[in-house]
């Protein structure tokens, strides 16, 4: 690498970085200012390192555009509904999701995957007694969920709980 090419390495992955902790702490506004100062800096690289890096920065420059400009979706469908439940689940949206996720209930969808998913909103909630009611629901219908349960990443702080191993196990 010629020296040149390691100062531009070096000066846009600090850059990055420094996006990527405000984008972390979902200040998007201020993450896509970044971002976007860093892609404007190196829009002229000569240097594949650094568009690569530039490459990561545009994505991440998209997605803080996504989060500030949400597009409005029409919910419909009780798939419409589970959908936007989804979403928001994964957008870490806890109270919207619950919100979708029981319209879905008080509309009679019969689905199995809903109460896994109600169990997972309400463990993300920190109230584990009413993820533990949905999670047995689940599960009664299909034991299978115990095994998706037992692997799911979300549900490893409420191993040391006997009341879950029981369900899980």
């Amino acid at each position: 690498m010629k020296l040149s090419e390691d100062k531009q390495l070096k000066e846009i992955t600090g850059e990055y970085t420094k996006g990527m902790k405000v984008f972390a702490k979902r200040e998007y506004a201020e993450a896509l200012k970044l971002f976007d100062a860093s892609i404007e800096k190196y829009k002229d690289t000569e240097f594949f390192s650094v568009s690569g890096i530039r490459t990561r920065v545009k994505v991440y420059r998209n997605i803080c555009h996504s989060q500030l400009n949400p597009v409005e979706i029409k919910l419909e469908t009780d798939e419409d509904y589970l959908n936007e439940g989804v979403f928001n689940l994964n957008a870490g949206n806890y109270d919207r999701a619950l919100e979708l996720l029981n319209e879905l209930e008080n509309r009679k969808y019969e689905d199995l995957y809903l109460d896994y998913l109600l169990s997972i909103v309400y463990l993300k909630k920190d109230d584990s007694e009413t993820c533990l009611k949905h999670l047995k629901k689940c599960i009664k219908k299909d034991n299978f969920f115990k095994i998706i349960a037992y692997n799911e990443p979300d549900f490893a702080k409420m191993f040391d709980l006997d009341e879950f191993r029981s369900i899980v196990e």
